[in-house]
């Protein structure tokens, strides 16, 4: 009988990766092809974590409820994922499903701070009801809550060499990578009444999206430079970090920021691209480009 029940139990874990694994693959073709370059077990860790943060974005991004209504919402999740995960998922019906039993596998296994959780949640909720940046250390702030959490998390799953100054170099690869977001995403941002470059960066002590349109041309590329700089400093401290990281899990690690590098170094060379309508992204020669290099680091690693 416990046999029966061990098999069943070991049957619906893997349903649960299986789902996860799915919805990697339908919904983030890059995303899925970087993770698919760590052993199977850290990728599906990966993925269970991927579906949690999708479910956070849906309820952030449904315009058919207000900000209100929806920063309560993620209060609500919180609380929930605190509960599945401070517990246990095996006697809650509505955790048997989807991704709750490969989450929660996860986050024990590969012992993740909860911490990490919560505050990810609590930045989305930030960004539901705070619209603009009066300083840098503000838009670092919201940065860690919403991307170096996934960073810190992800070197839990790959493994790494324990050392505080990794968990640093962790936290600014987010830093780098969501600035980049925000870079890319300046123009289109302002359009849904969002802005991210710090108003210290244009000499203001507050910056609207309404504000934002009367800045002078010349004025705004200087504070893009001054958030430019920023980023290439934390992309120059943090792409060490590869080294830390255990060897099997190095090639996700270098495709993901590899990719967002690339696309940052497309901003720095043609910070006006940003204004123009069609979204800055890779092409299909970066896209190759990006393939070779991991390859080619894999045949130099064996």
């Amino acid at each position: 009988m416990n046999d029966v029940k061990e098999n069943e139990c070991v049957q619906r874990l893997n349903h649960s990766f299986q789902f996860c694994r799915d919805l990697a693959y339908k919904s983030s073709s890059s995303f899925y092809a970087g993770m698919a370059q760590s052993p199977t077990d850290k990728r599906d860790a990966i993925f269970s974590i991927y579906a949690w943060l999708r479910l956070i974005d849906d309820i952030a991004d449904d315009e058919a409820l207000s900000a209100e209504q929806r920063a309560a919402k993620l209060r609500k999740f919180s609380a929930y994922t605190q509960e599945i995960l401070c517990n246990s998922c095996k006697n809650n019906s509505e955790s048997k499903e989807n991704f709750w039993l490969a989450f929660y596998h996860t986050v024990h296994h590969y012992q993740i701070p909860l911490e990490y959780f919560s505050e990810m949640i609590a930045g989305q909720e930030q960004d539901l009801i705070k619209h603009d940046y009066k300083t840098f250390a503000e838009l670092y702030d919201y940065c860690h809550h919403v991307a170096s959490t996934v960073g810190l998390m992800c070197i839990h799953i790959w493994g790494y060499d324990n050392d505080p100054k990794s968990r640093q170099m962790a936290e600014w690869c987010g830093i780098a990578c969501q600035l980049t977001n925000i870079l890319r995403d300046i123009n289109s941002d302002r359009k849904s009444r969002h802005v991210y470059l710090p108003a210290e960066f244009v000499g203001k002590k507050e910056l609207t999206s309404d504000q934002l349109a009367d800045i002078p041309h010349d004025l705004l590329m200087q504070g893009i430079s001054t958030l430019i700089k920023k980023t290439e400093y934390y992309y120059q401290n943090s792409l060490q970090l590869y080294h830390a990281i255990n060897p099997d899990s190095r090639l996700s690690f270098l495709y993901i920021m590899y990719k967002y590098k690339t696309l940052f170094e497309k901003i720095r060379h043609q910070p006006e691209a940003i204004f123009k309508p069609i979204k800055i992204k890779l092409n299909m020669l970066e896209i190759l480009k990006l393939y070779f290099v991991v390859n080619m680091t894999r045949l130099k690693s064996r």
